[in-house]
Order: C-alpha cells, then sequence, then structure tokens
C-alpha cells in the first residue's frame, strides 16, 4: 500500500493543476425570441394570446382573470405533454442511432420552456386578481 503524505499530494495536485488549464465555459445569453422558438412558435404563440387575453380581462372583466390564467397554465402542460410524447417517440424509434446525454437534455429543455413560460403567466394572473381585489 502506497501511503502519501498531505504535502506529497498536494504537491501533486498542484502539478496536475499546472500542466492542465481548466477552462470554464459561460453560456451565451439567449434573447426572448430564441426561447420562443426553442418552446415552439405554436405554443408559446398560443400562450401569448393567453397572457394578451389577461390584460384585457383586466380592464374589461377582472372576474375573468385568474380562469384565463389557469386555462393558460393547463395549455402549457397540454403542450409539455405533446412534446414530450414526440421527444420519446423520436427516441424510441431512432433508438439503433447515437443520440447523446447531451441532446436529450436539450430536447428536455425545450419541452419545459411552454411549461414554466404557462406558469409565469398563471403567477401573473394570480398577482393581477390579488391586486384588483376591493380591501377592506
Amino acid at each position: 500500500m502506497d501511503t502519501t503524505t498531505i504535502i506529497q499530494a498536494v504537491d501533486t495536485l498542484a502539478h496536475v493543476i499546472a500542466e492542465e488549464p481548466v477552462q470554464v465555459e459561460i453560456p451565451a445569453r439567449h434573447s426572448i425570441m430564441h426561447f420562443f422558438i426553442n418552446g415552439g412558435a405554436g405554443y408559446m404563440s398560443i400562450l401569448t394570446l393567453f397572457l394578451i387575453g389577461i390584460f384585457i380581462a383586466a380592464w374589461k372583466a377582472p372576474a375573468w382573470v385568474r380562469d384565463i390564467g389557469f386555462g393558460a397554465f393547463i395549455a402549457s402542460v397540454v403542450a409539455a405533454l405533446i412534446a414530450s410524447h414526440q421527444f420519446f417517440g423520436l427516441i424510441l424509434r431512432d433508438a439503433d442511432k447515437i443520440i447523446t446525454f447531451r441532446i436529450s437534455c436539450g430536447g428536455i429543455q425545450c419541452i419545459l420552456i411552454p411549461l414554466i413560460y404557462g406558469l409565469m403567466i398563471y403567477l401573473i394572473s394570480i398577482l393581477i386578481s390579488t391586486f384588483q381585489k376591493p380591501r377592506i
């Protein structure tokens, strides 16, 4: 059994770090349009119509704001489920081809974009509904 002292281990680690520089990748910033397209233009357009509907309802029919927000949340869940079904169907169909973990993570990330957008719309509707209630 080879025993090393703490000083030798630190020297070895310093030598390894000095030989191989560590590169840190900073992810590029994405615009809102990038998320809109990656989330699926059809799904995201429908959710944006719900968001516009919330603002119109806040002005004309305040009682509908929370219901429209909940509709946006349900639509985002349906969009995520449809996209998941398509994604896993693709993986099953092309199982013999190499689908890397990185590609799979990118697909799951794109599936989650409409869901996050729908949750944000629902949160906005709850906030608008809460602030429009008459105070005691």
